[in-house]
């Protein structure tokens, strides 16, 4: 299963593979900081299609 985690960050959302402290696989400023719907539906989208993914929500990272 790939494991995607989404954050807001840096004034805006970010998405990265769950364990990866790295910079974001994927990052957006389109969406208001306030809108996690349209945060989870955008991830969902940029992210690639396997059989099983998941996104969950999490911590704003400290960088």
């Amino acid at each position: 299963m790939a494991h995607w985690v989404l954050a807001r960050e840096a004034g805006g959302w970010a998405v990265r593979r769950a364990g990866d402290g790295g910079p974001p696989a994927y990052f957006t400023t389109d969406i208001p900081m306030d809108d996690q719907n349209a945060a989870f539906d955008w991830a969902g989208d940029v992210t690639p299609e396997v059989d099983r993914k998941r996104i969950s929500y999490g911590a704003p990272s400290l960088a």
